[in-house]
């Protein structure tokens, strides 16, 4: 009998540290596993948001050194000094959709002079028409002539076709003074293709927006409904309340929504347009791995601990059998 006490107790003494031990070592691998998962995916998060922050930033710049290319034109400077010239207003007129066909970016391109009289364009029922009015011509002048610098207005509805374009504008001087301008829509739903096409791994159902921060307005939405419209979300008022403060212009943002759903935000703010590009996901879809892999090593310790029950605690239950068999006898 105290054979047999003696058996169990020894069992008992040894399991338990050892079934404490190896919970020990799930708890520990688990938070060094989940930590490292974490921040690959908080990385690949990062590095998707600056990638695609350079595809929109190239794909502008190329646009903006298209329109100066257009300007320097020997057809362009030829019209502005002699607007009323039909022969030299044909051949621009000509270099001007000519140009555009070569490009495949422009919805339209112009030139016009410092009155904002166009004198020739893509769509050739515009030229003749004054882009602005009495009560904004001062301010454009103010803002497009005043030195040789193109100006990039952002995204607008194109007024002609409903489309998202880009508009942008380039002076043309004759010595110091100006004697107009080139101006340009850039198709904006070629730079919204391509984030379209993009998806990320082990987070398909991340979504890409990307917002002018001085009015709100979505430039881009992978809900196509949202384009166009104020953003109300409120992790994307919060990141807009930073950048214009002038916090961090990369980073990341938890938060819930009004659904208490936790979201996690990855940005990038482009400043000289503007623009805060951010990716958005919810906690339960970035974290998934990390669900996963604490599955996995609670099911290794599992079975850690059911062979550990075989290999000690059954042999010493053989034991005490054989003990209480010997004693009968």
């Amino acid at each position: 009998m105290e054979n047999m006490k003696f058996a169990k107790r020894s069992s008992i003494y040894i399991a338990i540290p050892t079934v404490l031990g190896i919970l020990l070592i799930w708890v520990m691998a688990s938070f060094f596993a989940s930590d490292i998962v974490n921040r690959n995916i908080k990385s690949q998060m990062s590095d998707v948001v600056k990638s695609r922050s350079e595809i929109i930033e190239s794909y502008i710049q190329t646009a903006e050194e298209s329109l100066k290319t257009f300007s320097l034109g020997s057809q362009v400077r030829e019209l502005l000094l002699s607007p009323d010239d039909p022969e030299l207003q044909k051949m621009a007129q000509q270099y001007t959709v000519g140009y555009s066909n070569a490009k495949k970016i422009f919805e339209g391109i112009y030139i016009a002079d410092t009155n904002t009289h166009v004198l020739t364009h893509t769509s050739e029922d515009v030229v003749g028409i004054y882009t602005r009015g009495a009560d904004t011509i001062d301010w454009f002048r103010n803002t497009v002539f005043v030195k040789d610098k193109l100006s990039n207005f952002g995204v607008m509805i194109s007024p002609g076709t409903g489309n998202m374009v880009i508009s942008m504008y380039y002076p043309v001087f004759d010595g110091d003074s100006c004697i107009g301008y080139v101006g340009c829509a850039v198709y904006a739903d070629q730079v919204m293709q391509v984030l379209g096409e993009l998806t990320i791994d082990r987070l398909p159902n991340s979504r890409y927006v990307l917002i002018d921060a001085e009015t709100g307005l979505y430039i881009y939405n992978t809900r196509s409904e949202l384009i166009n419209t104020i953003t109300d979300d409120e992790g994307c008022l919060e990141l807009i309340d930073r950048v214009k403060s002038g916090e961090e212009t990369v980073g990341e943002y938890s938060y819930y929504d009004s659904d208490n759903v936790s979201y996690l935000l990855s940005y990038s703010y482009i400043a000289d347009k503007g623009w805060l590009f951010i990716l958005k996901d919810s906690y339960g879809e970035v974290y998934n791995d990390v669900e996963t892999v604490r599955l996995v090593l609670g099911m290794s310790v599992l079975v850690l601990q059911l062979l550990f029950c075989w290999l000690h605690i059954s042999p010493c239950a053989k034991w005490d059998r054989s003990l209480c068999c010997l004693k009968n006898r």
